[in-house]
């Protein structure tokens, strides 16, 4: 029905399943907990900039198809 005008990745291949073991409201109270954080966002970056991982969330642009 539509075609893609854009696509773009915003990770959420590991952070958002980590929920359950990890606090992310102590993050931004606790330094070492965000340290640990930054972390974890920079190990996803990394592999998903690798190819070893997608990004699991996109940002969508679609246009109707012409006829």
């Amino acid at each position: 029905m539509f075609r893609i005008v854009e696509r773009k990745g915003y990770g959420g291949t590991i952070l958002q399943y980590i929920s359950d073991h990890f606090d992310f409201r102590r993050a931004g109270r606790d330094a070492f907990a965000a340290r640990w954080l930054e972390h974890l966002i920079d190990a996803e970056r990394t592999l998903i900039e690798t190819g070893i991982l997608a990004h699991e969330n996109h940002f969508t642009v679609g246009a109707r198809k012409a006829g």
